[in-house]
């Protein structure tokens, strides 16, 4: 009883399930479950950097700057850079990915918003817990990081795209998160 190579796209702003033939690292999935992209269901913003021109000290009307992966640390963001001139602008709950350089970190936003650099990119979930699409990039970095390329490691936008999310109902994935999230606590409280 698995559902074999079905998929969660989007068309607008309506869900569809949809099947296809492929081959995928995840083999079979429950029959509740989907598989999908994070194309056909996320909205993935690719980053800029800003002239130094644009940088500013001052947090007073500005947006905070997040320029790479020194921002990140044990899946929490730190800033201390700022503009008045945001241009790619994640927005609280977006889930964060460093792509070039040091590669693979990964961070949910908790500020309300923040403009993000060529380092970064922000994927924001459309009908998926944010948390559940943290987990599952989290455990196909290796993977992500072997498809980097060039001289400077880098996740293309193209790569990223297509990496796929095995997609359990929705009560399923917060399940799924809080028993994770508890396993954690107990492996901490041990170390």
């Amino acid at each position: 009883m698995y559902a074999k190579n079905a998929v969660l796209y989007r068309n607008g702003g309506n869900f569809y399930n949809h099947c296809y033939s492929s081959d995928s690292y995840y083999g079979n999935l429950p029959k509740s479950w989907l598989l999908t992209t994070v194309e056909k269901s996320c909205i993935l913003l690719s980053e800029r950097d800003l002239s130094s021109d644009k940088y500013d000290n001052n947090s007073q009307n500005s947006t905070p700057y997040i320029t790479g992966a020194s921002n990140f640390h044990n899946g929490q963001i730190t800033t201390d850079g700022y503009t008045k001139f945001p241009q790619v602008i994640a927005q609280k709950n977006d889930l964060l990915i460093t792509v070039k350089g040091t590669i693979g970190e990964l961070a949910i936003l908790k500020l309300e918003k923040a403009h993000i650099a060529r380092q970064i990119m922000a994927i924001h979930p459309l009908a998926i817990d944010t948390q559940y699409v943290f987990l599952v990039l989290k455990n196909s970095i290796e993977q992500l990081k072997q498809q980097a390329q060039s001289m400077i490691p880098g996740i293309s936008r193209n790569v990223l795209l297509k990496s796929e999310i095995p997609l359990p109902p929705i009560s399923e994935q917060r399940q799924i998160c809080q028993t994770i999230s508890l396993i954690d606590s107990q492996l901490q409280k041990l170390s």
